[in-house]
């Protein structure tokens, strides 16, 4: 199942990564200088006194990695943060990491990065070879991507069907597709490739969503209709929508925050609303750490107008995900105690990093410690499930709907040399007790459809109502 996405994720892979600064303290981040590998996800550092510059490499191939911060050098200074022994940096990518990669101290660059150092379409002395950008993508998932077993994919077979495929003269287009079939069969909503313009991407999900549904819906509408698909996808969300407002109390304010991610009132029953629409998009800087101040901000807003509910009901059925540091930061608004909010480890060639436990912290603010339920779909997905994982263990949360779409692994981004931007999924995501559930999603409590047709039509919404049977129980 294909679908154009927008993969905000993928911009990691947009703005040249040289910055510079007249410091007046050099000496504060000295320490930080040096060489920096990380091979687990393939990227290495160069650090100087003025400069820092990141590499994407393979054993065979190393090309400069650009990222989107237009941050100087005393913030990427003092974003990252030296271990104990001094010979770990770690590395959030201003909270896009969470936790934050660690990086370790190297000699010199990987020798890659000196032999074979390819030039970016944006870089002097750059050569089109779509062969090479070919061997370049099948060599970064070989060695990163986590779930080939699980897929029941054979990668070296896909090298071989489409290799042939690629010739010198193949355009960057034509290339475009040939990886978008490549990757089909993984079926993973984090593995997505995107044109170096950012105007055609691809990526298969696992799951068919809500939004498949509807799409399925339209193309059996009579040969007559003549409403365009993007109108009827408005209309049909806006009767979802609809149904869900009508279920609010009357006289109680809908509030919904300035970024339109996020939708809180009161139910009927004294239960409290909150709709989350996404788990970024709170401010318009892309820095991680600015919209975890929005979101304080917000939620300072949101528990003070639902003070005096008796419960709440977190709707998640839209929420494709974004950064998990965003799940962990409201999750830490639900509890008194410090808590194991989820497991997590990447791949490592053949073997995988130590497991790092991921902690909810309570917040030093406002908080809810009444019991809550979490609605779900198959497009809750990503960070929206992990804070699934994050709410069973903090708030004892309840789930009702429909197991997620399954996504958990950060995505991580790559580029080719010819602009082509990527993403795969690296990591392998655990519940607290142990459990993985990787293209599974997390099981609910209490199954419900996501506003099939025939609920559109008769105007319910079956697990809102489930969840307000289950909270007044």
């Amino acid at each position: 199942m294909i679908s154009q996405k927008t993969i905000s994720v993928l911009a990691l892979c947009s703005i040249a990564l040289t910055a510079c600064t007249d410091s007046n303290d050099i000496a504060k981040v000295r320490s930080i200088e040096g060489h920096w590998m990380s091979p687990a996800y393939g990227i290495a550092l160069t650090v100087e006194s003025t400069e820092f510059r990141y590499y994407q490499y393979t054993a065979q191939t190393c090309q400069t990695w650009e990222e989107p911060f237009d941050e100087t050098y005393e913030q990427f200074a003092d974003d990252v943060v030296l271990a104990t022994d001094r010979d770990i940096l770690l590395n959030s990518f201003f909270g896009e990491k969470f936790p934050a990669i660690e990086f370790e101290r190297q000699a010199s660059l990987p020798e890659s990065c000196f032999l074979s150092l390819v030039a970016s379409f944006d870089e002097e002395g750059f050569v089109d070879d779509p062969l090479r950008d070919f061997d370049i993508f099948w060599q970064n998932f070989n060695d990163h991507y986590a779930f080939f077993e699980l897929k029941q994919v054979d990668w070296a077979q896909q090298r071989d069907s489409f290799r042939s495929q690629v010739v010198a003269g193949t355009r960057d287009d034509e290339l475009l597709v040939i990886l978008a079939h490549m990757i089909e069969p993984l079926a993973d909503g984090h593995v997505v490739v995107e044109s170096a313009d950012g105007e055609e991407d691809f990526g298969y999900s696992g799951k068919p969503t809500y939004f498949d549904i509807v799409e399925v819906e339209y193309e059996q509408l009579p040969a007559e209709n003549d409403i365009e698909i993007d109108d009827y996808f408005d209309e049909q969300l806006d009767s979802a929508l609809g149904i869900i407002l009508d279920a609010f109390e009357e006289d109680v304010a809908i509030n919904e925050h300035e970024s339109e991610q996020a939708v809180w009132s009161v139910l009927q029953g004294n239960i409290g609303y909150l709709n989350l629409f996404a788990m970024t998009g709170f401010t318009d800087s892309e820095l991680t750490n600015d919209q975890l101040d929005a979101v304080d901000l917000m939620f300072d807003d949101l528990l003070r107008d639902l003070a005096d509910v008796d419960s709440m009901i977190i709707d998640l059925r839209f929420n494709g995900g974004g950064d998990d540091g965003i799940s962990a930061r409201i999750a830490s608004r639900f509890t008194d105690v410090r808590a194991l909010g989820w497991r997590k480890q990447a791949r490592l060639g053949d073997t995988r990093l130590p497991l790092t436990d991921v902690f909810i912290e309570p917040t030093t603010r406002s908080s809810f410690l009444k019991p809550v339920v979490l609605l779900t779909s198959t497009a809750t997905a990503s960070a929206a499930e992990v804070f699934t994982l994050a709410m069973q263990q903090v708030a004892d949360a309840q789930l009702v709907g429909e197991a997620g779409q399954g996504t958990f692994s950060d995505a991580l981004p790559k580029s080719l040399p010819n602009g082509i931007n990527y993403s795969m999924s690296t990591e392998y995501y655990f519940s607290a007790d142990g459990e993985f559930f990787e293209d599974q999603g997390v099981p609910v409590d209490v199954e419900a459809a996501f506003f099939l047709m025939e609920d559109r039509q008769n105007e319910l919404d079956p697990a809102l109502m489930a969840a307000q049977e289950l909270l007044k129980n």
